[in-house]
């Protein structure tokens, strides 16, 4: 419940329990009951909303396309927020300025990625599908990321042998 106050309850269960044994146990009895109820879910909530609190408009585009257009099991492959918002992160700490995406889906990752690049970066994205790879090209054009990007639609073990002669 949302209005559980754990500190609370926690306090009148160790005013009855006499041995440090005995506290040990209820304690590890409260976290196995509460942690995976209460308190993953509201992390998992909060890390959720922090993620989309300044989600991009083409991000958000993205994952509304992608539920448009495609059926949920294929929508469902999609990468949530906070793993995009990770990703971005990822790119600026290592201060990568050359990134390959082998899966690049409807664009949402790539998006990130590419987000994140410095303007001489470029990312290389590879993929089978011309339908989902559509919806990310739009992104990334609705996102002015198209001159950072390029995409290889096919199979990706063609492609990353050319690379060493495509740089």
């Amino acid at each position: 419940p949302a209005d559980l106050d754990l500190e609370s309850v926690v306090g009148a269960v160790a005013a009855e329990i006499a041995t440090t044994e005995e506290w040990a146990q209820v304690a590890d009895d409260m976290l196995q009951i509460y942690t995976p109820s209460v308190c993953r879910a509201g992390a998992d909530a909060y890390t959720r909303r922090l993620s989309t609190a300044d989600e991009a408009c083409t991000l958000r585009w993205i994952r509304a396309e992608t539920r448009r257009r495609l059926s949920a099991e294929e929508a469902s492959m999609s990468i949530f927020p906070e793993q995009g918002k990770w990703l971005s992160q990822l790119v600026t700490a290592l201060g990568a300025e050359r990134v390959l995406e082998l899966g690049t889906f409807t664009g949402y990752s790539s998006t990130c990625i590419a987000a994140a690049l410095p303007p001489h970066g470029r990312l290389l994205c590879a993929d089978v599908s011309a339908r989902y790879t559509a919806i990310a090209a739009e992104a990334w054009r609705r996102a002015s990321l198209d001159d950072k990007i390029s995409l290889h639609v096919g199979d990706a073990l063609e492609y990353v042998p050319t690379l060493n002669t495509n740089p």
